[in-house]
């Protein structure tokens, strides 16, 4: 558990250090590649959350999972997005 934990903080900090490379290369509007890397971003973060957490309990693993559902933003009919199901993943890996 402790190394899927330290790999996601990982993730992370590698997509932090990302986004502040595009901030600074490109101050103004983010072009394609930036806004891609920032919403998958942001979709991995209750993950991220989660992988802070030392005792996690099904209640903060639901409570993620929501997260990252409505998060999604997709309509009731249609499919959970990429950037979605590899949040989902992450979770169900931390909440074995």
């Amino acid at each position: 558990m402790r190394k899927k934990s330290t790999v996601l903080k990982a993730l992370e900090k590698s997509f932090e250090a990302t986004l502040n490379q595009y901030e600074k290369t490109n101050p103004t509007e983010g072009d394609d590649k930036e806004q891609d890397v920032a919403r998958l971003f942001y979709t991995l973060e209750p993950a991220f959350e989660l992988a802070k957490l030392k005792e996690k309990t099904k209640k903060d693993c639901a409570r993620k999972k929501q997260d990252v559902l409505t998060g999604d933003n997709q309509p009731d009919d249609a499919p959970t997005s990429p950037n979605a199901k590899e949040a989902l993943r992450w979770i169900e890996l931390l909440c074995k």
